[in-house]
């Protein structure tokens, strides 16, 4: 299903385009050192990262190593009811 709403292939459903959001932060923190971006996203950026050149794929990796650019892999906290749960299971 990731691969519906990160090529907008499923417009009927969500307005989506995914791959556009790392194009987009991928510019910006280049542009600017003082930004910082986390993304969680991780099937998502996989599928970015695949689709790269070697030139990009370096760059991302120095903005991972600036501190500028984080990955994050948290659980499903789908059962989590409410945000603060969610942050509170985040923590823990």
């Amino acid at each position: 299903m990731y691969y519906t709403f990160f090529t907008l292939a499923r417009n009927n459903i969500q307005q989506a385009g995914v791959q556009y959001i790392l194009d987009t932060v991928y510019d910006e923190l280049q542009k600017d050192a003082g930004r910082r971006f986390i993304y969680v996203e991780v099937a998502f950026f996989s599928r970015w990262w695949r689709e790269q050149d070697d030139v990009t794929r370096h760059r991302v990796k120095a903005l991972v190593n600036a501190g500028q650019l984080a990955l994050l892999l948290i659980p499903n906290l789908r059962s989590c009811t409410t945000s603060s749960f969610t942050i509170l299971a985040i923590w823990l």
